[in-house]
């Protein structure tokens, strides 16, 4: 027999000991272990990390595989902790709070065209249900919501006015627009159209989806000489 093979041989005559004497000594095993986790704590922990470091790809590799083979099973499992652990749920919903609120800022900040981008395809995937939701929302809140908005524009009349005229004003190209209104058969002049669009539908339910501009001019005068012309012609206005 070879100096390797004796080598060997003691491993795993020591090994078949050690198991032997955990077997017949659990509890004095399981003491033991405990005492020295407390005892080393911090170096325990240390090597953890530098472990994990260094293999950090093949944990990652293991757990996203883990997770999309028993996603049911882990959503359900944590739905059934949950409901059995409110109170935990919430502490740690509170303690973590800020720090995920800073994290979500950070990413915001470094990534505003893409979360933009994001939110723009949500909306437009999403558009009937979010319509429904808001609208469900703001009738089983509408008495709350309206008080809120009158406090708030009492509390900021004077910020909201002039907030209202300097956003319209930068919206001014100086030029007055001619428009058509094609399912109300309607014509219109305005020197900003969004706004007036907005007027339309609020005010007086009219359909503004298929606007057209018919002409530009520089003075309001023209604008609404072009428009009595065409209200002369059997145009709606």
């Amino acid at each position: 027999m070879t100096k390797e093979e004796k080598k060997e041989q003691q491993r795993l005559k020591k090994n078949a000991w050690q198991r032997e004497w955990n077997k017949k000594n659990k509890e004095l095993k399981a003491a033991k272990d405990k005492a020295y986790r407390e005892a080393n704590k911090d170096k325990i922990a240390a090597r953890k990390r530098d472990y994990y470091a260094e293999n950090r790809e093949y944990f990652l590799e293991k757990k996203s595989e883990y997770r999309e083979n028993n996603r049911e099973d882990i959503a359900a499992k944590h739905k059934i902790w949950r409901e059995a652990n409110p109170d935990k749920v919430a502490a740690t919903k509170e303690r973590n709070r800020d720090a995920q609120n800073a994290r979500k800022r950070e990413w915001f900040k470094n990534n505003k065209e893409l979360k933009a981008a994001m939110d723009k395809e949500y909306r437009i995937k999403n558009k009937e249900k979010i319509a429904v939701k808001g609208k469900e929302y703001y009738e089983s809140n509408k008495g709350d919501i309206n008080l809120k908005s009158k406090l708030y524009y009492e509390a900021n009349r004077e910020h909201i006015i002039e907030s209202n005229k300097s956003y319209v004003q930068s919206k001014k190209d100086g030029l007055f627009k001619v428009y058509y209104l094609p399912e109300e058969h309607y014509v219109g002049q305005t020197e900003l159209i969004s706004q007036r669009m907005a007027s339309h539908r609020s005010r007086h339910g009219r359909h503004t989806a298929n606007v057209e501009i018919l002409a530009k001019f520089e003075t309001r005068k023209e604008a609404l000489a072009f428009e009595a012309a065409l209200h002369k012609m059997g145009y709606n206005g």
